[in-house]
């Protein structure tokens, strides 16, 4: 009888420790998945995935020219808004881009915590798309780093003026 409660003894404290690396496997395992399950804006953009466009495809691609982002002062004592100005070089191909109006642009800055930007105001014509985007809080400064985000393809980086 000796031997054998010194042997389940001996077997007991060995599996003790497979507990703390069970726990730490399961742990691996959710985060894992928890981060194929992220959607946050910045990787996806509804379902799919997002397509990082240069300014340059852009222009070759979609037809459209960012000619301005910046922070431009409203009326007096109304605040600032992020103002962003597309020019229309080729309508029907700016059309695979602009043509859902469901799908507006959102604007992302690279600041901690920050949340797509939805325009307040937009202005349209044929061959120029103006959107103004709220600066709650004077979030966006000149010199920031700004993305366009439209569907699933995001534009940029863009230096705020």
């Amino acid at each position: 009888m000796n031997r054998i409660t010194q042997f389940l003894k001996s077997q007991s404290s060995h599996k003790i420790y497979l507990i703390p690396i069970f726990i730490v496997i399961v742990i691996l395992i959710s985060s894992i998945i928890a981060s194929s399950l992220d959607t946050t804006p910045s990787q996806t953009a509804g379902m799919g995935r997002t397509i990082n466009v240069s300014e340059q495809d852009l222009k070759e691609d979609y037809g459209i020219v960012v000619d301005f982002i910046g922070v431009t002062p409203m009326m007096i004592g109304t605040g600032e808004v992020i103002d962003v100005e597309m020019r229309i070089i080729n309508y029907e191909k700016a059309m695979k881009l602009l043509g859902n109006p469901d799908i507006g642009p959102k604007l992302i800055t690279q600041k901690p915590n920050a949340m797509p930007m939805s325009p307040e105001k937009e202005m349209k014509t044929t061959m120029m798309y103006e959107y103004m985007f709220p600066n709650m809080g004077n979030l966006v400064q000149p010199g920031d780093k700004l993305r366009i985000l439209i569907g699933d393809v995001q534009i940029g980086p863009f230096i705020a003026k």
